[in-house]
């Protein structure tokens, strides 16, 4: 299995045979594709950030409250039963650059 970060405004440009992942909270209007809303920072976690912005923080509190009640292998293990193997894209809302829980999700992923 791979496993890529995009965004939603970039849909267009990825390859058609990758399955398309939203990992945000919520997904855009009309998104019919797959969703684990598990990955997503929490709604209160959000609402901090956008009060005050602290990346630190905002990382410290997803990586704690989010991933850290998660296995990233059972995470794997879990799509590879329910949707096979093959090529993934995770995606949010952010253009690449800005700070974003999609890197957060990568990095946990890969040091598993």
């Amino acid at each position: 299995m791979q496993f890529y970060t995009s965004y939603f405004g970039n849909i267009g440009a990825l390859p058609k045979n990758a399955t398309l992942v939203s990992i945000s909270l919520w997904s855009p209007r009309g998104w019919n594709g797959k969703h684990i809303k598990q990955l997503a920072p929490t709604e209160d976690i959000l609402l901090e950030y956008k009060r005050m912005p602290d990346k630190i923080r905002y990382t410290d509190r997803h990586m704690s409250e989010v991933l850290g009640k998660r296995s990233a292998d059972g995470l794997v293990k879990a799509i590879s039963e329910k949707w096979g193997d093959g090529t993934y894209v995770f995606l949010c809302y952010e253009k690449p650059g800005q700070f974003c829980h999609r890197r957060l999700v990568a990095r946990w992923l890969e040091k598993a």
